[in-house]
């Protein structure tokens, strides 16, 4: 079995206009202002800093990891993901670039999706089956779909 390596960005970016950043900010003020009205500013202020989070999380400039599918496991970066512990993977094509997406049996955070391009999704695929780890071939989790779509 040969050792399959990539490059992968830890996010895919999109290009935000000021008009996504306005309507950010009338979307909190608009939170902050029925919150007041209701009577409860606390949760109006812990949504409204939420917002402020990911609008600056957003803003991060996009760092790269090199991913290895080796004869022990997944690499990302330093962090090793064995095919034992890999409960099971699939590859979605609907979006670009594509992403492969792991889950492990990790009790935290086990859903890992890892964005990749210039190598074959089914090289992956059958690397990964090679080694006994299930396909999964649901569709993919929506939430993930509409963060994609909003630039997230």
């Amino acid at each position: 079995m040969s050792t399959i390596r990539f490059i992968s960005d830890e996010k895919i970016s999109h290009h935000k206009t000021s008009d996504w950043y306005w309507i950010a900010g009338i979307f909190a003020a608009t939170i902050l202002i029925v919150s007041a009205l209701m009577g409860d500013i606390l949760f109006g202020v812990i949504l409204v800093l939420g917002l402020v989070t990911l609008i600056m999380h957003g803003r991060l400039p996009d760092a790269t990891y090199e991913v290895e599918i080796n004869k022990k496991g997944i690499r990302v970066e330093n962090k090793m993901y064995l095919f034992d512990q890999i409960h099971t993977f699939s590859i979605d094509t609907n979006i670009t670039p594509h992403h492969l997406i792991i889950v492990s049996k990790r009790m935290i955070a086990p859903r890992i999706s890892i964005p990749f391009s210039g190598v074959d999704g089914d090289d992956i695929a059958e690397v990964l089956r090679t080694h006994g780890v299930k396909e999964d071939k649901t569709p993919h989790h929506a939430f993930h779909k509409f963060l994609h779509n909003i630039g997230l």
